[in-house]
C-alpha cells in the first residue's frame, strides 16, 4: 500500500490558519510521498519558496474557480487516473484540515475504499427513480449523513470503477443544481455498491472530525487521527489548538 498526500492550493497565499494547519500536517507526515495541486497559470512563488520540498501538479484552473468546480474536479474519473500508477491511496488534505497523528495512513490497510470525518448534517433526495432505487416507493427519499471530504482517504482504483457502476445516479449527483457534494455521492456509494465501502459515523469518527469535536472526543476517549473545517469558530479553534500534541 503507498498513500499520496494531497493538498489542493486555491490562491497565491495560505491565510495564517491555512499555514498553520498545513505546515503542522507537513511535520506530523515528514518524509511522506506529498503533492500541492493548483490550477494551471497560479503564481507559484510563494509555496515554492515557503515549501521547497513539495512536488506539484498542475490541473485546469476551471476546476479552481469555487468550492463547486472543485466538486466537479473529484467526480472526474480522470482525477483519480492521474493517481493510479503512482499508489494506492490518496489522502486529500485540505487547507483548513489538519493530520495531528501519522497513523492516519495506517487507514490505508483498512477495508475501507473512502474515508473521512462523519457529517452531521442529514441529507435528502428524493432519487427513486433513477437505479437502483426504483423499486423503492415513491414517496421514500434517501436520507444520509456520510463522511466529510475534506479530509479524506480515498481508494484510487475503487475511486475509478466506482464513478461507472450507476452512471444515471454518478449523472444526477454531478449535475443537481451546479452539483451535489462530491463526499455525499460517495458516502451514499458506500451504501448501495456491490463492492464499494464506507465506514459508519462511529468507525470514521476515529479517523478524523469536521465539527461536534468536544462531543466525539469525549464520546471516543481518544483524539483522532485529524480534524476538518476546526477553526471555523473560536470557540473550536481555541478547542482544537489545546489539544494538539507539540512537535518540533
Amino acid at each position: 500500500m503507498h498513500t499520496k498526500i494531497i493538498i489542493p492550493i486555491f490562491k497565491e497565499y495560505f491565510s495564517e490558519n491555512e499555514f498553520f494547519s498545513i505546515n503542522y500536517s507537513l511535520k506530523v507526515l515528514i518524509d511522506k510521498d506529498i503533492t500541492f495541486i493548483f490550477p494551471n497559470e497560479l503564481n507559484l512563488e510563494y509555496y515554492k519558496k515557503t515549501f521547497p520540498k513539495i512536488n506539484f501538479f498542475s490541473l485546469p484552473k476551471e476546476f479552481f474557480y469555487s468550492q463547486k468546480t472543485y466538486n466537479q474536479l473529484c467526480y472526474e474519473r480522470a482525477f483519480y487516473e492521474f493517481f493510479k500508477n503512482d499508489c494506492t491511496h490518496i489522502l486529500i488534505l485540505q487547507p483548513d484540515a489538519i493530520v495531528i497523528n501519522s497513523d492516519i495512513l495506517e487507514w490505508s490497510n483498512s477495508r475501507f475504499d473512502y474515508i473521512g470525518g462523519p457529517e452531521s448534517n442529514d441529507y435528502s433526495y428524493n432519487i427513486t427513480s433513477v437505479m437502483p432505487f426504483t423499486d423503492l416507493p415513491s414517496f421514500h427519499p434517501i436520507r444520509l449523513q456520510g463522511c466529510n471530504g475534506g479530509l479524506s482517504l480515498r481508494k484510487v482504483e475503487s475511486f475509478i470503477k466506482v464513478l461507472e457502476e450507476y452512471e444515471e445516479l454518478t449523472k444526477l449527483f454531478r449535475t443537481y443544481a451546479g452539483g451535489i457534494g462530491e463526499d455525499i455521492f460517495f458516502s451514499l456509494m458506500g451504501r448501495v455498491s456491490s463492492f464499494f465501502q464506507v465506514p459508519n459515523e462511529l468507525i470514521a469518527s476515529k479517523f478524523a472530525l469536521t465539527d461536534k469535536f468536544q462531543e466525539w472526543i469525549a464520546f471516543n476517549k481518544a483524539l483522532p487521527c485529524g480534524f476538518h473545517a476546526w477553526y471555523n469558530t473560536q470557540e473550536s479553534e481555541d478547542y482544537i489548538k489545546g489539544l494538539l500534541p507539540k512537535i518540533e
